[in-house]
């Protein structure tokens, strides 16, 4: 496999993106596991991305967040067309009753990227911490709108 980034990935480009489907470790019937939403992701260049957007959480609540990812090109593989990149999110969320009333908290969330020309998807996995979140793996869907 080839681990360099090719030239055309380093441009500029937007994303467009879906809520998410989630998937809880524990206490799964109390979740709603379609987080249905909206999102947009700004790549500076092949390491850094910010992405905001807002999206029904498993709680039935609206959350909205704002992240900054970094995704080291060093770790990058290339499949052909296809780029596995793994990442790093950090940021802020809300909407969530149990953490800070609903109002913003910091997050940080480790995840891999897969893209394949214009289509991308997102395995994201959030930790559980005691009394506040069961942790979950998340899947999200993105498209290239530009370039």
């Amino acid at each position: 496999t080839d681990r360099r980034p090719s030239d055309s990935s380093t441009r500029h480009s937007v994303w467009l993106s879906s809520g998410f489907v989630s998937r809880h470790f524990a206490n799964q019937e109390q979740y709603t596991q379609p987080n249905p939403g909206f999102g947009l992701a700004f790549k500076q260049d092949e390491n850094w991305a910010f992405t905001a957007g807002r999206f029904r959480n498993s709680l039935g609540d609206t959350s909205r967040y704002a992240q900054l990812q970094w995704s080291p090109s060093v770790l990058q593989t290339n499949w052909g067309e296809l780029k596995v990149m793994p990442a790093i999110s950090a940021g802020f969320v809300d909407g969530y009753r149990v953490t800070r009333e609903g109002k913003f908290f910091p997050s940080f969330l480790p995840l891999v990227k897969f893209e394949y020309r214009r289509a991308g998807v997102n395995l994201i996995y959030v930790p559980s911490i005691a009394g506040k979140v069961d942790g979950a793996l998340a899947l999200q869907a993105s498209l290239r709108v530009f370039p």
